[in-house]
């Protein structure tokens, strides 16, 4: 009955562990707004876009447990006229590596860095 017990507490450890919410940091550096940003994959029914003043930040939470395989992250936003999209970053079955990731979003680059 023991080893039965001390399995159980050893798979929910584990599960405790997995981290299947992926966490941005998103600071519009420009001197635009940017429109209708969305990272990817998302899997809430309506997805969901925010926009960022200049100079504002905010958190983005981006659920990927519906994620069964190994994967990256896409931002897209309108920037004044122009629309912007970039492929990035790396999850594994449905599960993120960093504590958040950083986006910085310039006029003419975006910075990405993520935080374990």
């Amino acid at each position: 009955m023991k080893k039965i017990t001390a399995g159980f507490i050893l798979i929910f450890s584990l599960a405790s562990c997995i981290n299947q919410k992926a966490k941005f940091m998103v600071t519009n550096k420009t001197t635009l707004l940017l429109d209708s940003l969305l990272i990817d994959p998302n899997s809430s029914e309506k997805e969901k876009y925010i926009s960022l003043k200049p100079g504002q930040t905010q958190q983005y939470v981006c659920d990927i447990s519906h994620q069964s395989s190994d994967g990256a992250y896409f931002i897209s936003f309108k920037q004044g006229l122009a629309k912007r999209f970039l492929p990035f970053g790396y999850f594994s079955n449905g599960n993120v590596m960093e504590k958040y990731i950083e986006v910085e979003i310039y006029t003419d680059t975006i910075m990405i860095r993520p935080v374990y």
